[in-house]
């Protein structure tokens, strides 16, 4: 069973699978690397399926996202629980109990953060 690898670049996804025949000078620089992964790819060991950029959860560590999308993606990944008074403007942020012990921020210190 291959691995799933989700991706929201549909070029990055069509070029891997072979669907896209670039010939530029910028893909011969990974030519190498993509001729692995076409291989990786034809032997099932992973599949590239596509994922709306807004279902990435890791995004806000690679792009600039707004406060709601940075709280979701936290609570989302566990590492943060929101429990909202009123409105997502002021939410309460308590660390979630599994990471309880590591976290050194105070739930203050988070809300500045945001």
């Amino acid at each position: 069973m291959p691995i799933t690898v989700w991706e929201d670049n549909q070029g990055c996804i069509n070029t891997a699978n072979g669907e896209c025949n670039f010939n530029s000078q910028c893909m011969k620089r990974v030519d190498i690397q993509l001729h692995f992964l076409k291989e990786v790819i034809r032997s099932s060991i992973i599949k590239l399926c596509y994922a709306p950029s807004n279902k990435m959860l890791a995004d806000f560590r690679t792009k600039s996202v707004n406060k709601v999308s940075l709280v979701n993606s936290l609570e989302a990944l566990g590492i943060l629980r929101i429990a909202v008074r009123g409105d997502l403007e002021e939410p309460d942020l308590i660390p979630s109990k599994h990471l309880r012990s590591r976290i050194t921020t105070s739930p203050e210190d988070l809300k500045r953060l945001l």
